[in-house]
């Protein structure tokens, strides 16, 4: 089998395992990039190191992207691609609300300034931007 410049051959007879390849390695891709992230707030965390925690979350805006590899794919069906990429974009952005409203929480308990700031940077980071899909 080649794929080359987007085209694949044998395609049709090895979709349906092919798919479910993909969708394992986006979702480990997707858990990867948590640990990671959790990783770097934990070392901001045991440092007591405010200054900069966005930082960790910016590099998570970098590795995230790499979950939607598949969408360089054209010879996979464009609805699979679609609908995995609405999934992916899906699950990504619960992750972060959570992590947002997480840390909101933190910063109103502890009243603390300097996170306040750090959160504000925080919510301007745009995750996936250059994959949405429009209905």
């Amino acid at each position: 089998m080649m794929i080359n410049k987007g085209y694949c051959s044998e395609y049709a007879g090895i979709k349906g395992s092919m798919h479910k390849l993909i969708e394992e390695t986006v979702n480990a891709l997707i858990a990867n990039c948590i640990k990671e992230l959790k990783r770097d707030i934990s070392k901001c965390a045991d440092l007591n190191e405010t200054d900069g925690f966005h930082l960790a979350f910016q590099r998570f805006e970098k590795r995230i992207s790499s979950c939607m590899f598949f969408m360089g794919m054209r010879f996979l069906d464009e609805n699979f691609r679609k609908e995995l990429c609405r999934e992916t974009i899906k699950q990504i952005n619960i992750f972060w609300s959570e992590m947002i409203n997480q840390i909101k929480k933190d910063t109103i308990a502890r009243d603390n300034a300097r996170m306040a700031e750090e959160l504000f940077l925080i919510k301007r980071i745009r995750l996936l931007k250059d994959y949405q899909i429009s209905e």
